[in-house]
């Protein structure tokens, strides 16, 4: 499926509903196309089917743990970058997530503010490395020698 060609397209993955509804709407209002899913086994399959700018998952839920929901990210959607929201938040948890591939850890309760900051500094990373990726394309393409030009006495 095509990615929103406004501001990127965002799964929520939580087992609180409350939470999957209060981010749902304050990111549609920011112009992101939301999809949510109530535990890890419902995320993973949204990540099957769709293509993700951002995937924000809880830890703790039934059935599938966020840090499956992460790996699952990691081995099928390099692009997609993982946030962690939760309520139980270590050192530890949020070791082990950013080494699973998690672009950040945050605990809950959080500030709708701060979420916000975070997926716009998600975004413009995702963005930074989408530029990157295509400069050293065209550098390797221009680098290539198609034909020798040279000046000679003979």
């Amino acid at each position: 499926m095509a990615k929103s060609a406004q501001s990127g397209r965002i799964l929520v993955v939580d087992d609180e509903w409350n939470i999957r509804d209060v981010l749902s709407n304050i990111l549609q209002a920011q112009g992101y196309e939301v999809d949510c899913a109530e535990d890890g086994e419902e995320g993973i399959a949204k990540i099957d089917e769709n293509d993700y700018d951002i995937v924000i998952t809880d830890l703790k839920m039934p059935k599938v743990s966020g840090m499956e929901v992460l790996r699952h990210l990691q081995s099928t959607s390099s692009s997609t970058l993982g946030i962690v929201a939760t309520g139980y938040g270590s050192i530890e948890s949020a070791v082990e997530a950013l080494r699973t591939g998690a672009y950040d850890y945050i605990t809950k309760p959080f500030h709708l503010d701060e979420i916000k900051s975070r997926i716009q500094k998600a975004r413009e990373f995702q963005s930074l490395r989408t530029e990157n990726q295509t400069l050293r394309r065209q550098l390797i393409s221009s680098s290539k020698v198609d034909r020798l030009l040279g000046n000679s006495p003979s």
